[in-house]
């Protein structure tokens, strides 16, 4: 898959395939970042509530919008930032997506999220998988950085949130502004952690 270090995108879709409450946190935070790109913000699932559209233990009960994801990214092109955030990926194929792609995880240090790594171009990272039955269950950390096939790995920890759904918006418009080497060198001035501090000061997903 190709490697966007350079900023040439024309809009960013952003998907959220967990609920409507999700959909209108991303849509707060995005215009709190008045970001220089067009964004849209789709809502890929029928539930109301994150809790409503989680099994037990913290998965997808309905896997159609990740499907439909994953369609998404063979029809969007090159000049797109396709996002989104989910507790725990289903299945994960082998493709290589023409648009830059950005995935949040809870899932840490869980072979999950390297499935997840194959496939985007950055992957945000929680540790804290939510279940509605018996709430968060940790994982271990995992260290912001590259991998060795060019996926940039964010700790949510690492710019002060706990779940990847809170900082997927903030990332997603961060490389669809600047590109991914961008996103490298805001994180690593600590560009991030003071934006996602600024977006989401008085805002919460537990607010929507």
């Amino acid at each position: 898959m190709g490697r966007k270090g350079v900023s040439s995108f024309k809009r960013l879709l952003y998907l959220d395939v967990i609920s409507r409450s999700h959909a209108d946190f991303a849509k707060r935070v995005i215009r709190r970042l008045e970001p220089k790109v067009k964004v849209r913000v789709e809502c890929l699932s029928k539930y109301e509530r994150e809790d409503d559209a989680l099994t037990y233990d913290g998965r997808l009960k309905d896997e159609e919008p990740w499907k439909e994801f994953l369609r998404r990214l063979g029809r969007e092109s090159s000049d797109t930032v396709v996002a989104t955030a989910l507790n725990v990926p289903p299945d994960v194929p082998d493709i290589s997506p023409n648009p830059t792609v950005v995935i949040g995880v809870n899932t840490g240090d869980h072979p999950k999220t390297l499935e997840v790594a194959g496939l985007a171009d950055a992957v945000v990272v929680g540790r804290r998988l939510y279940s509605p039955s018996t709430g968060p269950r940790e994982f271990s950390r995992v260290r912001s950085g590259r991998l060795r096939n060019g996926t940039v790995i964010v700790d949510v920890e690492d710019i002060g949130l706990r779940y990847a759904s809170e900082a997927v918006p903030v990332i997603a418009v961060l490389v669809a502004e600047n590109g991914v080497d961008g996103l490298i060198r805001d994180l690593r001035r600590n560009r991030v952690r003071t934006l996602a501090e600024e977006v989401l000061r008085d805002l919460s997903l537990s607010q929507v």
